[in-house]
């Protein structure tokens, strides 16, 4: 009884994704495979991969005293695909396919016609900075089980 209890703990496997390039503009497709690797047949609803871009937002107060800053995510865009549906998996590699939008390209930090520059003073003395990152995510659902995931960061310019 203990044994199946480490196949909920432990994934079965392992993910890992790669793609033609690292540099990526936007309206582009990305290109890759997932290399699926697997201790055994594993039995699975579906293989996903999903492009998501996330924010970085680091927010600093300074008070009569010091200094402090919080750093938050949260998620701007995303999209996911469905690569295989149900059945058993074996160790193989998938190749996928799936596109960055191209009018995610003009959102630009301007608030109701207030300048970007006037924005990124505003964000030095109080406002918080913010990051946008780029991410591959791959994923096998096994239901009952531990799903088996893998991600790489990619660069959208």
């Amino acid at each position: 009884m203990i044994f199946g209890l480490f196949d909920k703990i432990i994934p079965p496997g392992s993910m890992t994704i790669s793609t033609d390039k690292a540099n990526y503009a936007f309206g582009e497709t990305v290109k890759g495979k997932i290399t699926l690797t697997t201790k055994k047949p594993i039995q699975a609803t579906a293989l996903k991969v999903k492009i998501k871009c996330i924010e970085r937002v680091t927010q600093t107060s300074i008070s009569s005293k010091r200094a402090s800053s919080s750093t938050s995510e949260r998620p701007v865009w995303e999209f996911e695909n469905i690569i295989d549906g149900e059945k058993v998996y074996n160790s193989a590699e998938y190749p996928f396919e799936i596109a960055i939008p191209k009018d995610l390209q003009n959102n630009s930090p301007e608030i109701q016609g207030v300048p970007a520059e006037a924005v990124k003073i505003a964000q030095m003395f109080g406002g918080g900075s913010k990051a946008k990152k780029w991410f591959i995510e791959g994923s096998l659902n096994i239901p009952g089980g531990r799903n088996i995931g893998g991600r790489m960061q990619i660069n959208v310019v």
